[in-house]
């Protein structure tokens, strides 16, 4: 299983790719995190190549300290 962050270009948005690997992997995070209130995308083969399948998160200047700590939270208990 593989967890990192795509590189970041010099046109860097609100949209930060993180790369899971395994499909299965990627989803079961996804709706982990919707259980705990987090919605993100989630993207799997076709859409992007075997092997490859990531979450996209995807801030806005409305984050409060207390929603980031949450995900923080969140993403460490499903990250293990």
């Amino acid at each position: 299983m593989m967890i990192g962050l795509d590189p970041i270009s010099a046109n860097a948005t609100n949209r930060v790719p993180v790369l899971i690997g395994a499909a299965q992997d990627a989803y079961r995070r996804s709706m982990a995190l919707l259980d705990h209130g987090i919605r993100v995308g989630c993207f799997r083969p076709p859409a992007v190549p075997a092997g490859t399948a990531r979450l996209r998160l995807t801030g806005r200047a409305n984050l409060t300290v207390a929603e980031l700590e949450q995900f923080r939270q969140v993403w460490q208990e499903i990250a293990r």
